[in-house]
Order: C-alpha cells, then sequence, then structure tokens
C-alpha cells in the first residue's frame, strides 16, 4: 500500500492460509501509516513486533519476516535494524519490495508501459509523504543503501515487467556483494 494504505486485517486471508500451508503462525503487523505518521514510523512499528515476538519466548532462528511492496521494503529495513543490534531473523521474503526511495532504478523507465499498477509518479508521490522530508538515500527508508554483512537468506521475488524490478535485482546484487 505504498506506506499509506493496507492493513493486518486486508491480509488475514493471506496469512490464515500461509500458517496453514507451512504448518506454523503467522504475524501481521498493522504498521501506522503516513501521511499522518510518516518516517520512520513504520519501520520502528515493524522492529517493534519484531521485539515483541522475541520478548515472547521465540526463537529468533526460527523466524522468516516477509513483506510484500512497502512492506517488503520493511522487510529489508527491518533486516538492515537486526544486523545492527541483533539478534537476526532465520530468513527475509521480499515479494516486489520497493527498496529505494530516491526512485533510481532504471525499470521505472524500462517497464513503464508494462506496469501498470507502480509508476515513477506514484512512487514519488510515496517517498515524498511517506519521507516528509527526510533523506530518501537513508538506509532505513531505502534500504538499497544499507551495509548487508551479515545477513541472514533472503528470498527476492519480483516479476520480469515490474517496475520494482531494479529494487529487487540490486539488493540482490548488494547482498551478494557482501558475502550474504
Amino acid at each position: 500500500g505504498g506506506f499509506r494504505m493496507a492493513s493486518a486485517l486486508a491480509y488475514r486471508s493471506f496469512g490464515s492460509n500461509l500458517a496453514k500451508g507451512i504448518g506454523g503462525k503467522v504475524l501481521l503487523v498493522d504498521y501506522r501509516l503516513a501521511p499522518e505518521n510518516p518516517f520512520p514510523a513504520a519501520a520502528d512499528d515493524a522492529e517493534t513486533a519484531y521485539r515483541w515476538l522475541i520478548a515472547q519466548g521465540t526463537d529468533p532462528g526460527k523466524v522468516v519476516v516477509a513483506g510484500d511492496s512497502a512492506g517488503g521494503g520493511l522487510t529489508a529495513s527491518l533486516a538492515l535494524r537486526t544486523l545492527a543490534a541483533g539478534p537476526v531473523p532465520a530468513a527475509l521474503i521480499c515479494s516486489s519490495p520497493v527498496t529505494d526511495l530516491t526512485n533510481s532504478g532504471d525499470t521505472y523507465d524500462t517497464n513503464a508501459e508494462s506496469d501498470k499498477l507502480w509508476s515513477r509518479t506514484s512512487a514519488e508521490e510515496v517517498a515524498e509523504l511517506y519521507l516528509a522530508g527526510d533523506d530518501p538515500s537513508d538506509p532505513q527508508a531505502s534500504p538499497l543503501f544499507g551495509s548487508w554483512e551479515g545477513s541472514p537468506p533472503l528470498l527476492v521475488q519480483v516479476g520480469s515487467v515490474e517496475i520494482p524490478l531494479a529494487d529487487s535485482t540490486r539488493l540482490v546484487d548488494k547482498v551478494r556483494a557482501a558475502g550474504s
């Protein structure tokens, strides 16, 4: 929802089916939305939920953090926070993640005709509302620019015709270059 719409309720059916499919538990995070709650509110909420889960006795080595679109970016931001402060989750799944709020990826142009869901204009609006004047290259806002040494395993899923393709492939390249 571009940091500005959707909710845990909207993902309840997905989460329930996922939990049943993996034979495990799923925690859906209802993070605060922009523009009323700009950066870093959503990232703070993701970290608070993760730390709460660990405080309940959950082994971080059994936690997989996942998200799509803005949630994929928040997943990556949470990973950077845990790399700095520990403990890190077992793995990360980012689906069509938004990892660069400078919107510098070339697929804003090359995939403009094939991806009608996302565009440079919508990405610029999202960045402006979410960041509220903060630096778009801050790694907590744009995890692509973070330090990824020691990263847990990362699965990135994105379609070849999607606008976030460049955000995804550059993140994978960055994690690989860090030796993770």
